[in-house]
Order: structure tokens, then C-alpha cells, then sequence
């Protein structure tokens, strides 16, 4: 493979690991809370005109944590916590999301998960000890900026009793010792003495309307938002998962190229060193044959030197005899100092 090939799986490579480190800049951006501004919702002013000389009306006294749970629905609570669960699991051993899990919650100690990053103002709460009473959960989900300033949570709270009473029933219920709800005390006794409002007083006006139809708002308000996070959720988590699948899909590719490549080399590796072994081989074969042969030719050679050698001795005895023959033959008288010839021994 050549540098090309490597250059755009490495580029690719690269290329998502961008993607998903700028989706996960995109989803802290998304999530991170927004400090200083203001309040959510304004109720509207009171009609103009109203007359100034009208009696106020009688306002009924809020209820009492107590009261609003005597009322309250565990079905109902859970459709209310729909509107929590882009941030929050409720199963137990769900772990952690943008929020905290909130399985055995009622009761136990303020900032009880240890692996999650609570804002100071909740960890000053459970290094006090406080506690998630039906109080303080009431406060905080009334309004979760005046119970702990500075809280990384963005929701603007239920401003409907009702919900909050119906999702501290959902609550309880996810426990393995649910905690008992608050018994109702009497109501005081109504005072007798009342005066009446005066003839010419104009008859109070009813702001229930006004608050409910403010509360209305303000809870489609919430399940838009609600459902807008939900969908930037969904998007991101798409997204991270194409980047994800993307980068699992390039290292793959160049995981097999790089097998492809060893295993290249592995067979280029063994076929060099059996063409090695092959010559080494050759080569001391070829030696051993030369050697032989070496061999071969010096016995023939002392042979023939050998066979060469006896045929000059018998030449050389051949002619001793001969002379000695003549010699006889002539008569010739040797002188007797004269040395014999000795003939040379035949081979």
C-alpha cells in the first residue's frame, strides 16, 4: 500500500474524531445553564378600572404539604416526570444523565449520588445533612434558583401544586421503604366574628382564572422547552452515534489494512527465505559435486603417474637386458674391477 492510501485513512480517521469532539462541544452548549435571566413568566396586571373602594378578596390560605399529598396520584406523578426525563433516569442502577437519578431520592440525603457534580449550594446542603423532606423537595421544585442559588439545574419549577404533589407520590413510590406521607392536621376553626364586606363594596374579583391560565402557560412553555431539549438530545446522540460508527468503520478499515499489509509481508518474508535456503542449498551441492569430482581426478591422475612410472622401470630393465645381452654375445672380457650391472628390479 502506498503513502497515498495511508494519508486518507489517516485523514479520516482524523476527520472524525473532529466530528465528534464538535458534537460534544455542541450538546455542553446546548445543556449548559443559563445564569441571570430573569424570570420566566410575568403574570398579567390586574384589569384596569377596578374599582379602588372594592373590599380585597378573601384569599384562601395555601395547603399544606400534608393536604396536597392526601390528594395526590402516583399514575399522574409519572406522567408528570415525562417532563424530566431528558435529564433524569428514574430506574434504579440507571445511572446518571445531564441530571442526577433520581431512584430512592425522597428522604435521603441532598446530593446523594456521589459520581455526580452538584452545584455548591446543594453540596453545602448535604455537608449540613440536610435531607429531601416533602418540604424542602416542594420548595426546590417550586422554584429550583430560590431554593439553591447558583444550581446547574435550568428548569423554571411546577408551578401547579397539584403536579408537585402528584410527581412527590411517583417519587416515593420509587423505593424500597417508601416514606410515609405527612398526616393532615385539623383545620382552625373559622372565625364568627367575620365582618361583612360593606354594601357599596364591589364583589372581589376572582384571580384563580388569571393564575391558572399563568400556570397553563407556563407549563406548555416548560413541555415545549422540555420537548426541544428532548429533540437536541435525540439529534446529538444521533450525531455522536454516526461519529461513532463512522470512526469504528475507519479504524476497521485500517486495522484490515494493516493485517493485509503484515500478512503481505509475512509471505514476501517466507518466500525470501526459502529462495535463501534454496540457494544455500544449491550452492552446497554444488560444492560437495566439485569436491568429488576434485576427488575423482587426482586418483586418476596418481593412477596414470603410477602406471607411467612402472612403464619406464620395466622400459629401463628391458634395456639393462639387452645390453648384457650384446655384451655376452660379443665376447667381449670386462675388466674384473669393472662393476657389475646390477639388472633393476622388475615391477
Amino acid at each position: 500500500m502506498d503513502s497515498f492510501e495511508w494519508n486518507k485513512i489517516i485523514g479520516a480517521i482524523l476527520g472524525t474524531l473532529l466530528l465528534v469532539m464538535g458534537v460534544g462541544f455542541l450538546a455542553e452548549a446546548l445543556y449548559k445553564p443559563i445564569d441571570g435571566r430573569g424570570e420566566g413568566y410575568a403574570l398579567p396586571d390586574p384589569a384596569a378600572g377596578a374599582n379602588e373602594n372594592a373590599a380585597p378578596a378573601t384569599q384562601e390560605a395555601p395547603k399544606s404539604i400534608a393536604e396536597l399529598l392526601a390528594s395526590a396520584s402516583v399514575e399522574n406523578g409519572a406522567k408528570v416526570a415525562r417532563k424530566c426525563q431528558s435529564c433524569h433516569n428514574f430506574d434504579e442502577g440507571a445511572g446518571n444523565k445531564t441530571g442526577p437519578e433520581l431512584y430512592n431520592v425522597v428522604g435521603g440525603p441532598i446530593a446523594h449520588k456521589s459520581d455526580f457534580a452538584y452545584s455548591d449550594e446543594l453540596k453545602s446542603l448535604h455537608d449540613a445533612g440536610d435531607t429531601w423532606t416533602f418540604d424542602n423537595l416542594n420548595h426546590f421544585l417550586t422554584s429550583p434558583k430560590d431554593f439553591a442559588p447558583g444550581t446547574k439545574m435550568t428548569f423554571a419549577g411546577l408551578k401547579k401544586d397539584s403536579e408537585r404533589a402528584d410527581i412527590f407520590a411517583y417519587l416515593t413510590s420509587l423505593s424500597p421503604n417508601p416514606v410515609p406521607f405527612p398526616a393532615v392536621e385539623a383545620a382552625p376553626a373559622a372565625d364568627a366574628a367575620a365582618t361583612p364586606p360593606a354594601d357599596n363594596a364591589a364583589p372581589a374579583a376572582d384571580a384563580t382564572p388569571v393564575a391558572d391560565a399563568a400556570a397553563n402557560v407556563a407549563d406548555q412553555a416548560t413541555q415545549m422547552a422540555s420537548d426541544a431539549a428532548n429533540a437536541a438530545s435525540d439529534a446529538a446522540n444521533q450525531a455522536a452515534d454516526q461519529a461513532t460508527q463512522m470512526a469504528t468503520d475507519a479504524t476497521n478499515a485500517a486495522t484490515d489494512t494493516m493485517d493485509q499489509a503484515a500478512d503481505a509481508a509475512s509471505d514476501m518474508t517466507d518466500q525470501a527465505t526459502e529462495m535463501t535456503s534454496d540457494a544455500v542449498d544449491a550452492t552446497t551441492e554444488m560444492a560437495s559435486d566439485v569436491a568429488d569430482a576434485a576427488a575423482e581426478t587426482m586418483d586418476q591422475a596418481t593412477e596414470t603417474v603410477t602406471d607411467a612410472a612402472n612403464n619406464a622401470a620395466d622400459a629401463a630393465g628391458d634395456a639393462v637386458m639387452n645390453i648384457n645381452d650384446a655384451v655376452t654375445s660379443t665376447d667381449v672380457t670386462l675388466p674384473t674391477d669393472a662393476p657389475a650391472v646390477a639388472a633393476p628390479a622388475s615391477h
